[in-house]
């Protein structure tokens, strides 16, 4: 039982929190400017999400030398 304790706290807690963000500030956003769509937080997060994308293979990985094939067939 003590597992399933420390995910909950070290992983399960921290996603919860990050997962509601988003609605959040787009509802936040809504609220404030009402005339203004909101969608375009959606767009946003799209293109931060593709930028990770092609950011971590080609760029932090090759800097910090971290290779997941390392951890394969050990």
């Amino acid at each position: 039982m003590g597992i399933l304790k420390v995910l909950t706290l070290t992983i399960g807690l921290p996603y919860l929190l990050l997962s509601a963000t988003g609605p959040l500030l787009q509802y936040w956003f809504a609220a404030r400017f009402p005339l203004r769509s909101a969608y375009r937080l959606y767009a946003l997060s799209n293109l931060g999400s593709f930028a990770g994308l092609l950011l971590y293979p080609f760029v932090l990985e090759p800097i910090c030398h971290w290779r997941s094939s390392d951890c394969i067939g050990q």
